[in-house]
């Protein structure tokens, strides 16, 4: 499928079709009701409908499988995005997630973080997208938390994104992480035995090199 139907609601007839990308999901029609959004999971892509003429007037190329959009009622005189700045991730959980931190990006801007792995090829692989935060925050977006990744993924992109779905990105983003002890592999290392001269010196009973103590 690769159109949407525009419906009189009076009639309930079809009275367009706007041709837009490759499995379109959702649609999003802004406040003032010139310009609908479409995500077209099936291409990574967001197509813009005049809704005046019922035509399609620009499709953005946006992250992996959109299946969701939202239009903010904040006025989208938007600045234009920069690259974040003062941007660090931290790998968690095994490296099963990773948290970006950065410095706010302008309302009602969002700010996305982007992952792969390290590749040895000439063409390097897309960044995929696997965590945004919108303009939620009184001072602009800050931070990704918690947002999942493959393991082995260690090369991160930070980028400000626009409700025109323009965007500004920052490569290589530095990363830190994770600590694999006690991950799956990565068993906890031993504790160190007690001396058991120590531990009855702390009025303990020393037992299979640990202390007991009442």
């Amino acid at each position: 499928m690769t159109s949407v139907s525009v419906i009189d609601t009076v009639s309930n007839s079809l009275v367009a079709s706007a041709r837009v990308g490759t499995s379109p999901n959702i649609v999003a029609i802004t406040p003032d009701g010139n310009r609908a959004y479409v995500t077209n999971s099936g291409d990574n892509s967001v197509s813009v409908i005049d809704t005046a003429t019922n035509n399609v007037v620009t499709r953005v190329g946006v992250g992996s499988v959109p299946v969701g959009v939202a239009i903010t009622r904040v006025a989208l005189q938007t600045l234009e995005p920069t690259a974040p700045t003062n941007c660090s991730v931290m790998v968690v959980t095994c490296g099963n997630q990773a948290t970006l931190s950065c410095d706010p990006v302008p309302i009602p801007n969002s700010l996305v973080l982007e992952a792969r792995r390290n590749h040895t090829s000439q063409v390097p692989p897309p960044f995929q997208g696997v965590g945004v935060t919108g303009p939620m925050l009184p001072d602009g977006a800050n931070g990704v938390y918690d947002a999942p990744i493959e393991p082995g993924d260690n090369e991160f992109e930070a980028c400000d994104v626009a409700p025109s779905f323009v965007r500004a990105c920052v490569w290589p983003v530095p990363s830190f992480g994770p600590d694999l002890e006690g991950c799956p592999g990565n068993p906890t290392p031993p504790q160190p035995l007690v001396p058991a001269r120590r531990c009855i010196k702390e009025g303990c009973q020393p037992r299979n090199g640990r202390c007991f103590c009442q």
